[in-house]
């Protein structure tokens, strides 16, 4: 919450004392727009604002709708400059980069690395292609047009849809995924080791809201990739950079590691640091490829090689050519 709102706040500031900004966009979340599905009479826009969530409720969702109204006060303070809002949905794609602190590549982890198995968590998310999300934050910026909130969501669908996905293209058969739904008494019991606590599960469970896009694809001209590309190739990356691994023993010491947390009653964010801490002592054993050369230049070498959003791989699978370009 206090990060969230301190970092709107100095960038904000600084922009203030810039004379020469005339426009800035700020990303904020589908969660500043719905924190529950109910509140959403229709498909949730530009129009839609979080009203279910407080300071002890709903937490990152009243972070994100506080940063955002904290972003459109700053702009009515002052003539000089005008806010351009990007309201992204969960974020699938290949990454550029190596962090695995992001909430998608724990999403996208868990369920490769068998951390999910058996069960998917029944809640429907609205997702969209990390390309999709850079392209409205540049069009945005360079369109003198823009104003306002724009939803950038391609469509709603929940996990077991990505599962599906992931089996079709061949990964169910090297990768524990997941083949139930998990009952709504299992996440509220558990679901905090994986991110998911009891307000977000009572109000998301079962639901998938449908969000509505046109505004992005009207105004800023975003035509959606598809999620099965998405998905797959965001797969591809983490399997190729050797992020993610499927093997036995990991999903069995997993499983007894988070067996042993429960029999000690150890509170959800500690069980979860524990897991998290032995699954990475465990991955570690594993040489890992030396950086290559272009790693070690300067700074801005190095951004220079990491983005080449052009490069993604086909719907195929790793080991089939490419059968889609992307723009």
């Amino acid at each position: 919450m206090r990060s969230v709102v301190a970092g709107t706040k100095n960038v904000l500031e600084s922009v203030n004392k810039t004379r020469s900004v005339r426009k800035v966009v700020v990303t904020a979340s589908y969660a500043a727009m719905v924190a529950d599905p109910d509140e959403a009479s229709g498909p949730v826009g530009e129009d839609s604002h979080a009203t279910s969530c407080g300071p002890k409720k709903l937490v990152y969702f009243y972070a994100k709708k506080f940063a955002e109204d904290l972003a459109n006060y700053m702009e009515r303070t002052q003539r000089r400059w005008k806010l351009v809002t990007i309201c992204p949905g969960f974020t699938l794609g290949p990454p550029v980069a190596t962090r695995q602190d992001s909430a998608s590549f724990r999403f996208m982890s868990c369920l490769l690395d068998g951390s999910f198995w058996p069960c998917t968590p029944a809640v429907g998310l609205p997702f969209v292609d990390v390309d999709d999300v850079a392209a409205a934050h540049c069009i945005a910026a360079i369109k003198e047009e823009s104003r306002g909130r724009y939803c950038v969501v391609a469509r709603s669908m929940y996990p077991d849809d990505v599962v599906r996905i992931l089996r079709d293209h061949g990964y169910g058969k090297s990768h524990w995924l997941p083949f139930l739904k998990a009952p709504k008494w299992l996440l509220l019991c558990y679901g905090r080791v994986y991110g998911y606590d009891g307000d977000f599960v009572r109000a998301w469970y079962g639901k998938c809201p449908e969000f509505n896009n046109e505004r992005s694809r009207m105004e800023l001209g975003l035509e959606y990739i598809d999620l099965e590309v998405s998905v797959v190739d965001m797969a591809e990356r983490l399997v190729a950079s050797a992020l993610v691994e499927a093997e036995n023993r990991s999903v069995l010491f997993y499983w007894l590691w988070k067996c042993y947390s429960l029999l000690l009653c150890a509170p959800p964010d500690a069980a979860r640091c524990r897991v998290e801490r032995f699954m990475m002592a465990l991955r570690l054993t594993k040489r890992r490829p030396a950086p290559s050369a272009e790693k070690t230049g300067t700074l801005a070498e190095r951004a220079m090689s990491e983005i080449q959003l052009s490069d993604r791989g086909s719907l195929a699978g790793p080991s089939q050519p490419p059968a889609q370009e992307r723009v």
